[in-house]
Parts: C-alpha cells; sequence; structure tokens
C-alpha cells in the first residue's frame, strides 16, 4: 500500500510540474511576438518549488536584455505573498546575416545577406525587419561576414551626395537665379547641406530633392 501511495504521490507531483511549466511556457508565448522558438531557465529565486506558485495575471510581465521577470503568487492555498520569478531566455528568430564583409557607406543589397535562425537574447540593438526594401539603406559602420543585421548598422541613403552636381535657386523678393553647384556635404530632403558654386564661393542650401536645393545663406 504504502508503495502505492508513493508512485501515486510522485505522479501527482510530475503532473503538477508539467501544468506549471507549461503554464509558463504559454504566457512567455503570449509575450514573445516574432520569436520563433525560445528556452527559459529559473535563475531566481533559487530551488523555488514551481508546484507552489501561481503565475499573477493581474501584473504584467517584463522582458529585457534576455531576461523575463513573470510575477507570480508565492503559496497561493497558504500564505499567500506576490513575487517575481527571473528567467533567463534564450531567444531564436529568422534574421539577416551578412554573408559577405560590408564596408561602411555601402549600399545593401540581397546579395549581402541570408536569412538564417539565431539566437538573439544577447543581441545588441534591433534585428532588421525582414519586410523591409534595403535597397535605400547605407552601412553605418563596417560590418563583418557573418553578422547579424540590425537596425542601428544602417541609415538612409542621403538624397544628396558629397560631390554631386545640384541646381541651386536663390529667390529674395523679385530676384529669382539659379546656377550649378557641387554639394560640399551630404544629406536628405530638408538637411542643410553646404554647396560651392563654379567660382569656389561656398554658400549654405536647403535640400529640396536630390537634384535641387534652395539657397538660405
Amino acid at each position: 500500500m504504502k508503495f502505492i501511495i508513493n508512485i501515486l504521490l510522485s505522479i501527482s507531483l510530475l503532473f503538477g510540474a508539467s501544468k506549471s511549466s507549461s503554464n509558463i511556457k504559454t504566457v512567455l508565448k503570449d509575450n514573445l511576438n516574432g520569436i520563433k522558438r525560445f528556452e527559459y531557465k529559473i535563475v531566481s529565486p533559487k530551488n523555488v518549488d514551481i508546484n507552489k506558485i501561481k503565475i499573477d495575471e493581474e501584473r504584467e510581465l517584463k522582458i529585457e536584455k534576455g531576461y523575463a521577470y513573470l510575477p507570480v503568487i508565492f503559496n497561493p492555498k497558504k500564505n499567500a505573498q506576490n513575487g517575481i520569478i527571473t528567467l533567463k531566455l534564450k531567444l531564436y528568430k529568422d534574421v539577416a546575416v551578412s554573408v559577405n564583409d560590408i564596408k561602411r557607406k555601402e549600399t545593401i543589397t540581397k546579395y549581402d545577406y541570408k536569412i538564417e535562425e539565431r539566437e538573439i537574447s544577447s543581441l545588441r540593438g534591433k534585428p532588421i525587419d525582414l519586410n523591409k526594401n534595403f535597397t535605400h539603406l547605407r552601412a553605418k559602420r563596417n560590418i563583418k561576414h557573418g553578422t547579424i543585421i540590425s537596425e542601428n548598422m544602417f541609415e538612409k541613403i542621403p538624397d544628396v551626395k558629397r560631390g554631386t552636381r545640384v541646381n541651386a535657386i536663390f529667390q529674395k523678393g523679385i530676384v529669382n537665379v539659379s546656377f550649378g553647384a557641387t554639394a560640399r556635404t551630404e544629406g536628405k530632403v530638408g538637411d542643410i547641406i553646404k554647396i560651392k558654386r563654379n567660382d569656389n564661393k561656398i554658400f549654405k542650401a536647403e535640400i529640396i530633392n536630390s537634384k535641387q536645393v534652395r539657397i538660405i545663406e
């Protein structure tokens, strides 16, 4: 009889642990949008009995820098106390990975990366959106082969680059003058850049589009 009781107790504990683990996985899955798969490990409190906790749905789960902070109620059936369980996460996602060395200010193309599942919990920066059109982006720094491409590594290609020939317009009252010039600095529409006229005189101008600027000084 004692042997049978021990078996039943073991089965009860096994199913209780399974249920608690399943609840934790469900909460994580609901909050880890865009993640292909994940793993977790309880790191605090140490040796916590997951059969004696209940997930607190009234408080918010927080996830940051590879850790999840799960609100729970310890001993919900007796001497209930609010608390937090810290989970160390491993997050796996399909991301863009560079297949070539990409130099600073180099435009990225579809031949520079491949889609690959990687563990990203310790990644600095947000992986670049795979639905984006990369052709309008260039590298902000040198990127080595095999690097996960994140949004902070790239910037929009400027509408006017240094050395570009532009048409400069000057308007004041009834005076309306235009002349050819060369961009000395680069920028996007709305930015102020320096341009040089053919006689080497320098002006400040606002970028109207990729071929035209407006003199402001």
